[in-house]
């Protein structure tokens, strides 16, 4: 019963009569497993090997617990040739390479708390994902790195430097969502690469959205994104010191404008969701400076399926 939450809508199934209830505790296949959904009791590492065997390849989804993971389990994801969204805490650099490897459909990447992580050398033969969520890692690419198909890349509080954002430039030409938040060693020398690297044509020109919350630029950063960027519409500055109190009041209208429009493009949604938990949580926002929470206390970020809005607070 303690395995219950990991299947989804398993009790719905239930309890709509006997044969189905039945029919739910047969051997069958498991296609999403969320291991974050467990409080009965502490994971212990045969929980995760018994239901990653029961998944028997066909597994889409895998949100892993807090544990350290050994061989044995990363031998059990890599069989699992369906999985499309992974999620996992403090996984060793062996462990990932080979996860992207030898899972062909993978479209989706989290990592947190990866801070001993250091991704360089990206494997040339790795799955190209469309969406990587990295919060805590040291991140570092290069020229080879396949990430031609890359459109969502988290990399808030890494310790991607200027030289990252440059190689960034010449192999992430589909991004089109970029958060470096927290990000303090990138510097407009950085980040104007971003566009275009040494003059050259190429370069994360479809980016439509850039966070650059509590890093060190300036407005000559974001006029550069603007001219180089046609697609660009969002841009976060909360915190960002160097920037012009106008730039930062200029931005700060259009996310609230975009998000109160109605309809939400998949990256938007994404955004309004992030900054949603940072208002809840004030610790995941613990950079925030007194004239951006200002701003953000007027307003509550009311997210839905269709879209977001804000509404003033009374």
């Amino acid at each position: 019963m303690v395995f219950l939450p990991l299947i989804p809508d398993r009790l719905r199934v239930e309890a709509v009569c006997k044969r189905w209830r039945r029919l739910s505790l047969e051997e069958l296949p498991v296609t999403e497993l969320d291991f974050g959904q467990v409080a009965v009791r502490p994971l212990l590492r045969r929980d995760v090997s018994a239901m990653l065997e029961r998944a028997k390849q066909q597994l889409t989804r895998l949100v892993l617990p807090e544990i350290t993971l050994v061989d044995t389990h990363v031998e059990l994801i890599a069989q699992q040739t369906s999985l499309r969204d992974f999620r996992a805490y403090r996984i060793q650099k062996k462990h990932i390479f080979n996860i992207l490897k030898r899972c062909p459909n993978l479209q989706m990447l989290e990592l947190l708390d990866c801070r001993a992580l250091s991704l360089s050398g990206w494997p040339r033969d790795a799955v190209p994902l469309r969406e990587v969520y990295l919060n805590g890692c040291n991140f570092v690419t290069n020229q080879s790195t396949p990430l031609t198909q890359l459109q969502v890349l988290i990399l808030d509080k890494t310790k991607i430097n200027d030289d990252g954002l440059l190689a960034m430039s010449k192999v992430g030409l589909s991004l089109r969502y970029l958060s470096l938040q927290d990000c303090r060693a990138i510097s407009d020398a950085g980040v104007t690469t971003l566009p275009s690297s040494d003059g050259a044509l190429n370069g994360c020109t479809n980016l439509e959205l850039v966070d650059l919350k509590g890093t060190h630029v300036t407005d000559m950063s974001l006029k550069v994104l603007e001219a180089r960027c046609p697609r660009l519409h969002l841009v976060r500055v909360d915190s960002c010191r160097s920037v012009s109190r106008k730039m930062r009041i200029k931005y700060n209208e259009r996310v609230r404008s975009v998000l109160a429009g109605g309809r939400l493009s998949k990256y938007e949604r994404i955004f309004a969701e992030r900054k949603k938990i940072e208002m809840i949580d004030p610790n995941k926002s613990s950079s925030e400076s007194e004239s951006d929470q200002d701003a953000d206390n007027d307003y509550i970020i009311e997210v839905r399926r269709s879209g977001a809005s804000y509404r003033r607070r009374r």
